[in-house]
């Protein structure tokens, strides 16, 4: 198959839709005037429909997939592309669905040895029929202070350290707006929070050089926040911890499945263990992204060589 016409999905939360649409602008913009860009929004019945009229008509070739959140970067777009047999760049609909999961991710994860950080899974229903038993649970468990994070999530909405009681509260109710279960974080005195871009697919699988946040806390914003000046690339850690992230990064990516590329975030403790946080089987690909940065520091290529370069990944994966 010869591709022509690339349909990019776009779409999420209203917190994310304006993020989310600029990255698939940018996406566009690599590959024009190669290729034939048609947009698709899947949150509607209408972009649905349009897509299966698309599709049957023989008017796109390829799907790359940009939307994010729930019911968009949670797996459900793969799995309504798989059903209509229209292929796509990126992860597949079970290795989307874990990484979107993080207490799914973390027990996978660290089944393979890779060292994660204590955490206790939240009910929304524990805690509406005993609230004080779970935050006695929570405090003899974890202790203060601590991070709270809705289980199924992204874009790090509704993340929070939390110092005590008063403030676990609140940041308790916030996360539960974003699923129906939460992750209780320790937290872990740290001298570096890092990302780092896996790209690949099977035996060809590489790390890039993971870039190094700039301040505590970083982590826990959205690409679109940061400044370039804030990263660090690669970190100040030395070879052989630089090493041992693209180990760990590689592993995430093999073991849950990714296809084509992801982004994990992992942070360097002041004894220099290595934890995993979580993973993003799409991560950010607009033209400020931290995996362009990598992708320039480590291969010295620019936005456009990596879209493309990860359109082609893809295009052999799927032998089309």
């Amino acid at each position: 198959m010869t591709i022509k016409n690339i349909g990019i999905i776009y779409g999420g939360f209203k917190s994310q839709a304006e993020i989310n649409l600029d990255h698939a602008k940018a996406i566009a913009s690599a590959f024009v005037p190669h290729y034939k860009i048609i947009y698709y929004n899947l949150s509607t019945s209408k972009g649905q429909d349009i897509l299966i009229r698309d599709w049957r008509n023989k008017k796109v070739d390829l799907i790359f997939n940009n939307s994010a959140g729930k019911k968009g970067g949670d797996g459900t777009v793969e799995g309504f592309l798989d059903i209509l047999g229209i292929p796509y760049v990126g992860s597949g609909m079970l290795a989307t669905a874990m990484a979107f999961d993080k207490k799914t991710t973390k027990k996978i994860v660290s089944g393979s040895g890779v060292l994660v950080v204590k955490d206790l899974i939240i009910g929304i229903n524990n805690w509406k029929e005993n609230k004080q038993g779970v935050i006695d649970r929570i405090k003899r468990a974890i202790g203060y202070p601590l991070i709270v994070k809705a289980s199924g999530g992204t874009d790090s909405i509704a993340v929070a350290k939390v110092k005590n009681t008063k403030e676990l509260i609140p940041a308790i109710k916030r996360a539960f707006k974003e699923d129906d279960y939460l992750v209780i974080e320790e937290f872990v005195c740290k001298i570096a929070e890092v990302s780092c871009m896996v790209y690949g697919n099977k035996k060809n699988i590489e790390a890039f050089l993971p870039v190094q946040w700039g301040h505590e806390g970083d982590i826990l914003g959205t690409d679109e926040k940061f400044d370039v000046a804030k990263m660090t690339i690669p970190p100040k850690l030395g070879p052989t911890t630089i090493e041992r992230i693209k180990k760990v990064s590689i592993l995430a990516h093999r073991i849950l499945g990714c296809d084509d590329y992801s982004r994990s975030d992992l942070i360097i403790s002041k004894n220099r263990k290595i934890y995993f946080l979580e993973i993003n089987a799409h991560a950010g690909l607009g033209l400020s992204s931290s995996t362009v940065h990598m992708a320039k520091a480590t291969k010295g290529w620019d936005h456009k060589k990596l879209i493309n370069n990860i359109l082609m990944l893809a295009v052999k994966r799927l032998k089309l």
